[in-house]
């Protein structure tokens, strides 16, 4: 399609949220160079724009701390089985989804669009469960840490949550059952002293000298 601009990045590069603002700078430029007329707002960040020593922190490193206890050994979870595709293709799916109706439903049910989707994920992996070890279903939901410790950085810096349906205990979930479970993890592990917590356990295995 010529109306389609794509960019691929690695996470040693950046995450999701850095990924985007090189993607409006470089389709800010895009323009200029298509003869557009495109005027900064300041919400672009371009060359004439001061760049701050903050833009390249490796906020996980700037916010270690030792002393924190870390992240207790996570439990293994189910695996779904997925589709070979013929000589190793990628397979991508695309969703389109009316927004308007996702916040109707989601302000009803009082969750976020992120807690509503993550459950609407687990719920489904839920109805081809067939793991004979019941092990839990768990949803890792990436985390924007930025807004948790004030950082800049223009790096990676992206943290998750942990949701678990513990199988052992009850396989008859309902939906309103995995939306609940998902609400209270999101509740509990949704601030920064967990955050941190998981950081500190994330950069602990970057200083071992192994």
């Amino acid at each position: 399609s010529k109306r389609r601009i794509s960019l691929e990045m690695f996470h040693a590069l950046s995450d999701g949220n850095g990924g985007i603002e090189f993607f409006k700078t470089i389709i800010f430029y895009y323009l200029q160079l298509d003869n557009k007329e495109v005027i900064n707002d300041g919400s672009i960040m371009t060359t004439e724009y001061e760049q701050l020593s903050d833009e390249g922190q490796d906020s996980f490193v700037y916010n270690y701390n030792a002393k924190i206890k870390t992240i207790s050994k996570e439990v293994k979870a189910y695996k779904t089985k997925g589709t070979k595709y013929q000589d190793n293709w990628v397979g991508v799916i695309h969703v389109m989804m009316d927004i308007k109706s996702l916040k109707e439903i989601v302000n009803k049910l009082q969750v976020t669009v992120t807690e509503y989707l993550g459950s609407v994920l687990l719920y489904e992996i839920l109805q081809t469960y067939d793991d004979p070890k019941k092990r839990p279903i768990t949803l890792f939901t990436p985390v924007n840490a930025r807004k948790y410790f004030g950082s800049k950085s223009l790096r990676n810096f992206m943290l998750y949550i942990r949701t678990s349906l513990q199988m052992n205990q009850n396989q008859d979930y309902t939906f309103d059952d995995v939306l609940n479970i998902t609400k209270k993890s999101f509740e509990e592990n949704l601030t920064k002293d967990h955050l941190t917590s998981r950081l500190v356990s994330n950069v602990k295995i970057e200083k071992n000298f192994f």
